[in-house]
This record gives C-alpha cells, structure tokens and sequence, in this order.
C-alpha cells in the first residue's frame, strides 16, 4: 500500500501531472488577463506541453516563462490581428441577428470568414511554439493541415471554443463547471489538443540520423 506514495508510483506520476496542469491553467489564466498577451500565453502554454509529449521536462514554471518571453513580439502580433477579425466578426454577427430584418444570404460570408479565421486561430500559435515559420506561412500551414486532418482539426477546434460554445450558448453549464475551468479546464483542453497536435506535427519534423 505505502509504494502508491512512492514518487515514481503510477498514481504519484499522474498526481503530478494533474498539479501540473493545475499550475500551467492558473499561470495561463493570469498571463492572458491582460488580454493583449493571451496569444502569448497561449504559446507559452503549448510550448510546456509540447516537451511534456516528448518527455523534455517535467516542470512548468521556468519553460513557460522561457518560451512566454521567446515568443512574445510574433505571438503577441498574430493574436492581436485574430483579435481585431474576431470583434469586427463578433459586431457583424449582432447586427445581422438583431437588425431591424434579419437575411439569412448575409450571414453566409460572416460564417465563411469565422470558419477561416477559426482554423487559422487554432493552429497558429502551437506552431509558434513548435517552429520557426513566417505568419503568412503558418496561415497557409494551417489551411494546409485542415485539409489534411479534418476530424482531429474539427476536435481541435471544439476543444479550443469549448468554454466560449458554453458561455455563449449554454451559460447554466459554463457557470456550474466554472470552477473546474479556473483550476484545469483550459490546459486539460489544451492538453487533449498537445497530444493531437504532437502526432500531426511529428509528420513534418526531418528525424534525426
């Protein structure tokens, strides 16, 4: 009974890894308040959980910080364009609902346009924090991978606007689960994604000799 506390006991090893990603969502959390640095964040987040995958290292601190300061001027720069296309989207969409009449032609290129920038947005910043790639590259990147892997891009993106598909859509459920979003529930998701992501990405790596 006493060897389950033993630090190299499997229930030990996956303690960690809760804790882990405990700390990894609270430092992830207050990294994005500032809303500007969310894509930074963001990075810096799929940046631990990427040497997790691959067994690089097993703290959270120090390689979020690292690869929070390594990334900021590019992740910083693409979120804030994400962000812009997303409220000019965001304000489109509530005219278009709540206007004095409601025409459902003009909805379809808003949803065209969300869709691209949805699946820019998802595959932006882990490649940011896997390669050294232009913006416009990774844009291509991402259309590119879509196509490619259309059902893990499809649960990528469900587990990337999980929280904002409930806030939005069905706020009884955000509110009852918000707790466990403040303590996990942003790098479990990210966490799903890392172990798609890695077996995508892996693809495209050159192996070493």
């Amino acid at each position: 009974m006493s060897s389950i506390w033993r630090l190299d006991s499997p229930f030990m090893q996956k303690m960690t890894s809760i804790t882990n990603l405990m700390i990894l969502n609270i430092l992830w959390i207050i990294c994005s308040l500032p809303i500007i640095t969310m894509g930074a964040a963001t990075t810096a987040m799929y940046s631990v959980l990427f040497a997790y995958r691959r067994k690089e290292t097993d703290s959270v601190f120090k390689p979020f910080f690292v690869a929070f300061k390594q990334n900021f001027l590019r992740s910083t720069l693409c979120w804030l364009i994400l962000l812009v296309l997303g409220v000019a989207l965001a304000y489109d969409a509530i005219l278009l609902i709540y206007g004095a009449e409601f025409q459902l032609f003009l909805c379809i290129p808003v949803i065209i346009v969300a869709v691209l920038v949805a699946i820019t947005g998802v595959y932006m910043f882990p490649q940011i924090a896997m390669f050294d790639n232009k913006p416009w590259a990774m844009v291509k990147n991402g259309f590119l991978l879509f196509l490619l892997y259309p059902f893990q891009s499809i649960a990528i993106i469900i587990l990337v606007f999980l929280p904002l598909i409930l806030f939005l859509f069905i706020p009884q459920v955000f509110w009852l689960t918000f707790i466990i979003w403040v303590l996990i529930g942003f790098s479990l998701c990210a966490s799903l994604n890392s172990f798609l992501l890695v077996k995508i990405f892996d693809r495209y790596i050159p192996k070493a000799e």
